[in-house]
């Protein structure tokens, strides 16, 4: 999958984080004969549907996916094959 692929993958996933997350907000202010608890149950129903990582595990995953990004940016820049054993060799 390139990075193209995993960009509108994920802009997918935020979108149907976004509409679901709307739809729970919109709900629970429309409707006066809410109370509390049922918000409350609903939110933990959506966390555990969508943030099935602990922050911290987020917060690496993104730091990885930078980092393969940026280490695959500059091998780009500098003309070096990425897929070499030890230091990359340029082409």
């Amino acid at each position: 999958m390139d990075s193209q692929e995993k960009i509108i993958k994920d802009v997918e996933v935020i979108v149907r984080k976004i509409k679901e997350l709307y739809d729970l907000a919109y709900d629970w202010a429309e409707s006066g004969d809410t109370d509390m608890d049922a918000y409350q149950k609903d939110v933990a129903a959506f966390k555990k549907r969508w943030f099935k990582k602990t922050r911290a595990a987020q917060i690496k995953e993104m730091i990885d996916i930078c980092a393969d990004n940026l280490k695959e940016d500059l091998y780009r820049a500098f003309g070096c094959n990425a897929e070499t054993n030890g230091e990359p060799r340029v082409q």
